[in-house]
């Protein structure tokens, strides 16, 4: 178990990593973009930003719990502090339950919303598996809710100090609930991506590009799988001491920030990527403007994401011919933005 003092300089330190990803995910994408700001792009970064305060309130009521127990510097565990301690600790505890659920599920709402700025070139099939996903993604979420609300009744029954304690942590069927419908609501996220991008004709530098953003992906999944291990153990032991409590409950939050931080910038990194590519797109065009190459023609520095990575590839993949094209909103929209700001970029 890591002392107090440890324990808040973690905290911090993922509270501003968390903070730095989701900072350039909205400076990459709004930098340069203020007109057509549609509902879809919007969306995705609002549940982003729910999910960070979510996960930053959590932090930070763990950070001011650990600070409390500071004071109490002879008795190291927090078993052996005041009541009125171990009490407000059981109740952040309780909200960190809640807390952590929204924050994974408003991230996958993200991904999910951000997949509807292609239902225009979908098949009904995917379209329907689309919106098949943000239905039972909603239904899960509120399930969890209702689950972690009601398993312990009266309500009370979460931070007592008596044999009444019951906690949806400790029980075996709970744990197992919440692994499943995770995993659930996981495969949508990682296998419409996959599908929508499977006719692409996407250059290596792309390829490499999704094969990272998926093995970030599988890393988060795993971190998942370990935190159900140390949770299911930690249900089906009933004969922990206290002390054994407090350092199985640690693993478990430990493991649950490591997947959130892993979340976080995995719902980030595509902005990561595109703000790489616009440093290096200006570097090439400053090499180029100092030994006159190309000085009378117009900067193309970023022109490759939204072009090629977005309006060639989309219309090439559904056989759009310019006269189709002056019918669809959409690639419309898409090619405006390209002849009109020939720099921006889109994530």
């Amino acid at each position: 178990m890591l002392e107090p003092s440890r324990r808040i300089a973690l905290n911090i330190s993922t509270l501003v990593i968390w903070l730095l990803f989701f900072a350039l995910r909205i400076f990459v994408r709004y930098h340069r973009r203020r007109k057509n700001l549609g509902l879809v792009w919007m969306l995705s970064d609002i549940f982003v930003m729910i999910a960070l305060c979510f996960v930053s309130a959590s932090s930070l009521l763990d950070t001011w719990i650990r600070a409390e127990r500071l004071r109490y510097d002879d008795d190291p565990w927090l078993y052996k502090g005041p009541t009125s301690l171990r009490v407000r600790a059981l109740k952040v505890t309780l909200y960190n339950q809640f807390a952590f659920v929204s924050m994974l599920w408003a991230i996958k709402a993200s991904f999910l919303v951000s997949y509807f700025n292609m239902v225009g070139f979908l098949s009904v099939k995917l379209k329907s598996m689309l919106k098949g996903s943000a239905v039972l993604l909603g239904a899960t979420w509120a399930a969890m809710m209702l689950i972690l609300g009601l398993w312990c009744r009266p309500v009370g029954r979460n931070w007592s100090m008596s044999t009444e304690f019951c906690s949806p942590q400790t029980s075996v069927s709970q744990t197992i609930v919440f692994f499943v419908l995770h995993l659930i609501t996981d495969l949508p996220v990682i296998i419409l991506p996959a599908l929508i991008l499977r006719s692409l004709q996407l250059a290596r530098g792309e390829k490499y590009a999704l094969g990272f953003v998926y093995i970030i992906g599988v890393v988060t999944l795993a971190s998942s799988v370990i935190r159900f291990v140390f949770h299911l153990r930690f249900a089906h032991d009933h004969e922990l001491s206290l002390a054994g409590v407090e350092e199985a409950i640690d693993r478990i939050y430990f493991v649950s920030l490591a997947e959130a931080t892993m979340s976080i910038i995995l719902v980030c990194l595509p902005s990561l990527r595109v703000l790489l590519r616009t440093i290096r797109g200006s570097r090439k065009t400053t090499e180029q403007s100092k030994s006159g190459i190309g000085h009378n023609a117009p900067s193309n520095a970023g022109l490759h994401v939204v072009d090629e990575g977005t309006f060639e590839l989309i219309r090439k993949t559904t056989g759009e011919t310019e006269s189709m094209l002056s019918k669809n909103p959409r690639l419309m929209e898409i090619e405006s933005i390209t002849r009109e700001y020939p720099q921006h970029q889109t994530c």
